[in-house]
């Protein structure tokens, strides 16, 4: 009987690399941290809208570095500023100085955007297995929310203790995410001018449409993903039931992400994901209790999990090898933009409406599941030779 061949060491160190990066300690109480300090909810989504300029501006420039310079390079680069990041958010008690340092956290995170992802597509292809990258994000996936269902537990314990473990904690494990990235390897594709790569994105129909539909799901879901933790706190939590209970979502989602490689699921779950998430977290605004709040939406981190790594390798096998990265980055970006306008009127919103304020968010999920029939056969469709 023919053996299981090992997976190489770069892949292991991937995974571990993409945990580590995961241990996000202050992503379920990192609002309430804020308010903590004195900021209002609108502050605190002026402060987000900081973090989405800064990574607006940056997300390109940090791609083509990633092509460029190298994608494990850009990785350690990112790492290493959004400890700085992490340190520097204990020092904050105003909401300008908790934008300026918000937006350098964000700046580390565009350095890894695209490039981790890139890395992984273009190390596969290396070995041959490019065709397996639908099974490998959704592992990757599965590592990623499994982690931060750990981190973001613990996060919300430690907050009860001390904000400088939550911090000092998020410091650490980034750092030692930016010293495996060094052993990643991989090599660069050629340096291409930023013409060629404006052009490239440009001249592909199917990439155009996914990328815009990837950017407006990941604008939605990040916007109702954030500002759980006060839906949840307004319903009754405290600070560590509201850890423990986004700990739960991060772990539906990582069940989803394992569950993605065994499911056929065809272009129709890029209208119906929109659909069943709209419904959850309709239902959660409705709940009367964090607990059941909690119930309504953890369905939908299982069908994100499911969904998410089939967007995902939709864009990869429209985006040319050489612009990977930068391709990815763009999509980050227009992510950013309209988390710019979405996130704060949201977190206003909240202010004075509470819970219910999600229930506006049923019109936009509805229609990007009615966008969905423009991008059909963009998911099966084969790519133009790069």
């Amino acid at each position: 009987m023919q053996q299981p061949q090992p997976w190489p060491s770069w892949r292991r160190r991937f995974f571990t690399f993409s945990a580590l990066n995961f241990a996000r300690f202050d992503a379920a109480v990192w609002i309430l941290f804020l308010r903590g300090r004195g900021l209002s909810l609108a502050a605190v989504g002026g402060a987000e809208v900081a973090y989405h300029v800064a990574g607006l501006l940056a997300q390109v420039p940090t791609g083509l570095f990633a092509d460029r310079r190298g994608r494990a390079v850009a990785m350690t680069v990112g790492c290493a500023v959004g400890a700085v990041g992490s340190l520097l958010l204990l020092t904050v008690h105003g909401a300008l100085a908790a934008a300026a340092v918000i937006a350098l956290s964000s700046l580390g995170a565009t350095f890894v955007a695209g490039a981790d992802r890139g890395l992984l597509y273009a190390r596969l292809a290396e070995d041959g297995r490019q065709g397996s990258y639908r099974e490998a994000a959704g592992r990757v996936l599965a590592v990623e929310d499994a982690t931060g269902t750990v981190a973001s537990a613990l996060g919300g314990w430690l907050a009860g203790v001390s904000w400088t473990l939550v911090m000092g904690a998020r410091a650490i494990v980034l750092m030692g995410a930016g010293t495996l990235a060094t052993q990643l390897g991989g090599t660069p594709p050629p340096p291409v001018p930023l013409r060629a790569a404006a052009s490239a994105a440009l001249r592909s129909r199917p990439l155009r449409r996914l990328t815009l539909y990837a950017a407006g799901y990941a604008a939605l879901t990040t916007t109702a993903h954030l500002w759980a933790q006060v839906l949840l706190a307004d319903k009754g939590a405290s600070l560590a039931a509201v850890g423990a209970s986004l700990a739960a979502t991060q772990l539906a989602s990582s069940a989803g992400g394992l569950l993605a490689p065994r499911l056929r699921l065809g272009s129709r779950a890029f209208a119906w994901t929109p659909v069943l998430l709209a419904v959850a977290w309709a239902a959660a605004a409705l709940a009367p209790t964090a607990l059941l709040a909690l119930g309504a939406i953890l369905p939908g981190f299982l069908v994100e999990g499911i969904f998410y790594p089939q967007m995902e390798t939709a864009v990869q096998r429209h985006a040319p090898e050489a612009l990977r990265a930068s391709v990815l980055s763009a999509q980050s970006a227009l992510f950013s933009l309209a988390m710019i306008g979405l996130f704060p009127l949201f977190g206003a919103l909240l202010d004075h409406l509470g819970p219910h304020a999600y229930l506006l968010l049923l019109p936009p999920w509805l229609a990007l599941a009615g966008a969905s029939r423009w991008i059909a056969r963009d998911t099966t469709e084969e790519p133009a030779a790069s």
